[in-house]
């Protein structure tokens, strides 16, 4: 299915709730950086840090166009799809 999202229509953030598989925002926010799009985990907008976040902030007015915004998104939902890198051991 389609992952939840929140926030207002007309608004120029959108929150965007990360699939299962998708343990840690910071992995998708790397994962999402690799094709070329950056986004913001939810951890850097919380006032606790009760539980991570599995959500990020997808800033839509941050698109230089239309067509850059839709290409980014087509990446975001790309990403969505895939599966997480495997952690790696800290050296």
């Amino acid at each position: 299915g389609l992952p939840k999202s929140a926030g207002s229509p007309y608004a120029l953030h959108h929150w965007l709730e990360l699939p299962r598989q998708w343990e840690r925002a910071t992995d998708f926010v790397d994962a999402a950086r690799t094709r070329g799009v950056l986004v913001t985990p939810g951890d850097a907008f919380a006032v606790e840090m009760t539980r991570p976040s599995q959500a990020v902030r997808v800033s839509l007015g941050a698109a230089p166009s239309t067509a850059a915004l839709a290409t980014a998104l087509e990446a975001i939902a790309s990403v969505l799809h895939d599966e997480p890198e495997p952690m790696r051991p800290a050296r």
